[in-house]
């Protein structure tokens, strides 16, 4: 790192290169070379950084690359003495920078360890047109090449045409300088702590805002004066919990701003903020069976549901919804199917190169999470009410290497209501190496009892007998501990993409508002950087284009979405802290796609409707995921309401 004033210039800090370097004679410029260089004038002092942990004595800072937080937390406790600066971490290509506040977790708990570096700052693409002329970032490999590593220098935290990322949202939340915590939240007391070093907030408002479900109903300024480096300040807010209603959630957000343009930003800017859930609304998903009997028609394959208020189809063979109509209007043409593939993102392609490690994406290539087919056991249909009806399939998607058992519920109400109950059951299956494990295990077992047999009828002489029993022996150990591997990983539930269901819905849908974690893209380890919020948007604006197309544009902790057409004519979805993303592209078109020219526009919106969703993680080029974010239940269940929308 350099810093400059005038000509004079120096370095406070060389990183000696990575890996085992530093163990060889030529490990670059040295200590004696780079101080009497001349670039940018006379160069003095500074501190030695190697890669490892364990580098050379003389090395003034403990360092490593890309550890989890767990180990880095390890790394800060074994050595007390040097400050830790991790030389690399939060590898930010494609969609990524997953469990990054667990890190600075660790960081601000850790007085030794002074942070990290993250890789990278930007996506480092080049412009260059397709044949129809369209403008695209290109990367390795497109350049006519054949050696290189593709888009592995796609890693930054902003595009190539510096706009930012999303993670870049969550990066500037965990990384503020200004804590919030609640003293009293029934008093309406909470404390402000400035974690600047050298300088007051004087130049920051605060500003405050109470919701109810997503709602304002009470805001204001408070001026924050003389709050210098390192103290904090208790602040009071009017809040009224006596007065929230038990179907409301209440949020207040708490948010310093510029109060005068800077020369980096404009006044108004945010750079500081927290939210506080102070009470959280009791649902009530039952919903009473309303409107006028609905009437059961056959209809050639299809069984036809209707009324005055709505109409749609039933196929037996495929077990969906098809066709939901209300007034003439298509609400979805394709209803709720399991899904169970996400687009990779990089991280989930992983590392190749890497022996004996599987990705996440490998793993669901390998179980043919895209390509699933349902296959329907057996249904039900139950007319439990003069409007109400209980549908009921039971089935199993099924690719050319596994099996899922699954049960969806449909209950259709007179006034046009649908609930949509899932089940799914993964199976047990081998991953990676683990088959060909197991296998071998049995193999060698039988070889060396053969062997074993052999040797005792064929071999007289006892002390030869003796030292060859020694070959059997070892054959079998190793069998057993490629048996134990085997079994092991047999029982070890697999990770999955996603668990959630899929919707098409008409094209001209192209408006989306939700009450969830928004405005931004974001994912369960990576949303603290989004806020609880009513947003309205449009399904265009959903698409994150990042260089190599992957999984993108989810929204997390999901009450409730609306889909609706320039006459405000759609759908409503109600659930449980649902994942949604709305796209006008194909899961299929996204999945192949290499480059943004690539996404095509469907002829309809494609409606993701998650229970849950995988991890993202900090790495693609080793295994960098938090193993509770990772979805390896045994069996998931989950339920929303769809009901038609108009104003």
């Amino acid at each position: 790192r350099f810093s400059s004033r005038r000509r004079h210039t120096r370095y406070s800090l060389q990183s000696r290169g990575l890996g085992d370097v530093y163990k060889r004679q030529d490990i670059g410029i040295g200590i004696k070379e780079f101080q009497e260089a001349n670039v940018m004038g006379k160069i003095k002092g500074g501190m030695l950084l190697y890669e490892k942990m364990n580098g050379p004595a003389k090395q003034e800072i403990g360092s490593t690359m890309y550890p989890m937080p767990d180990k880095a937390q390890e790394n800060a406790l074994a050595d007390t003495i040097r400050p830790y600066i991790i030389c690399e971490y939060a590898h930010a290509q494609g969609n990524s920078t997953g469990h990054f506040k667990q890190f600075w977790d660790i960081f601000e708990k850790n007085p030794t360890m002074q942070g990290g570096f993250i890789w990278d700052w930007v996506d480092q693409g080049l412009a260059k047109r397709d044949e129809n002329g369209a403008e695209f970032y290109a990367y390795g490999g497109d350049f006519g090449d054949e050696i290189g590593d593709s888009n592995f220098c796609i890693n930054g935290l902003i595009f190539p045409n510096r706009k930012p990322h999303p993670a870049l949202e969550e990066v500037k939340k965990v990384q503020q300088f200004v804590k919030f915590d609640v003293v009293d939240s029934y008093a309406g007391a909470f404390k402000i702590t400035n974690h600047y070093f050298h300088q007051s907030l004087d130049f920051t408002e605060l500003r405050w805002n109470l919701t109810a479900s997503g709602e304002s109903i009470n805001s204001g300024n408070i001026a924050i004066t003389n709050l210098k480096p390192g103290e904090s300040q208790e602040i009071r807010i009017p809040i009224n919990e006596s007065a929230f209603l038990k179907d409301k959630d209440y949020h207040l957000t708490l948010g310093l701003v510029l109060k005068d343009d800077q020369s980096w930003a404009n006044a108004g800017h945010e750079v500081a903020w927290e939210q506080f859930t102070l009470a959280r609304g009791e649902k009530n998903h039952s919903k009473d069976a309303t409107g006028n009997p609905i009437k059961k028609v056959e209809n050639g394959n299809n069984i036809l549901f209707e009324n005055d208020a709505f109409s749609l189809s039933f196929n037996p063979e495929n077990g969906l919804l098809e066709n939901y109509t209300k007034s003439g209007e298509v609400l979805f043409t394709k209803g709720p199917k399991p899904n169970l593939w996400r687009a990779p993102t990089d991280n989930d392609r992983g590392n190749p190169n890497i022996p004996f490690l599987v990705s996440n994406g490998t793993h669901w290539t390998n179980m043919g999470l895209d390509q699933m087919q349902i296959h329907v056991n057996k249904h039900t249909i139950e007319e439990v009410a003069d409007n109400e009806v209980l549908i009921k399939v039971k089935g199993k998607l099924k690719s050319p290497a596994t099996t899922f058992n699954f049960v969806t519920t449909y209950t259709l109400l007179g006034n046009g209501f649908i609930k949509t109950d899932y089940s799914l059951k993964p199976p047990r299956v081998f991953g990676g190496m683990a088959k060909m494990a197991f296998i071998g295990g049995i193999i060698g077992a039988l070889i060396m009892f053969s062997l074993l047999i052999l040797i005792l009828k064929k071999v007289r002489r006892k002390f030869v007998k003796v030292l060859l029993t020694i070959i059997p022996f070892l054959l079998l150990l190793v069998s057993i501990a490629a048996l134990g591997y085997g079994v092991r990983d047999y029982f070890e539930m697999k990770p999955l993409a996603k668990v959630g269901m899929q919707l098409q819905l008409p094209q001209e849908y192209q408006t989306i508002q939700w009450y969830g974690k928004g405005p931004y893209e974001n994912y369960p380890d990576r949303k603290t950087g989004s806020k609880i919020g009513l947003y309205s948007s449009t399904v265009d604006a959903q698409y994150v284009p990042y260089i190599r197309p992957q999984e993108n544009g989810n929204k997390s902790d999901v009450q409730w979405v609306r889909m609706s057409n320039d006459a405000g004519i759609g759908l409503i979805i109600e659930g449980d802290s649902l994942n949604i993303s709305a796209h006008n592209y194909s899961l299929e078109n996204l999945t192949k796609a290499a480059h943004t020219t690539d996404i095509k526009k469907a002829e309809f919106v494609t409606l993701n409707v998650d229970h849950k969703t995988s991890a993202l993680g900090g790495s693609s080029f080793m295994y960098n995921f938090l193993d509770e974010y990772l979805l390896k239940e045994k069996e998931y269940t989950y339920s929303f309401w769809i009901r038609p929308a108009s104003d």
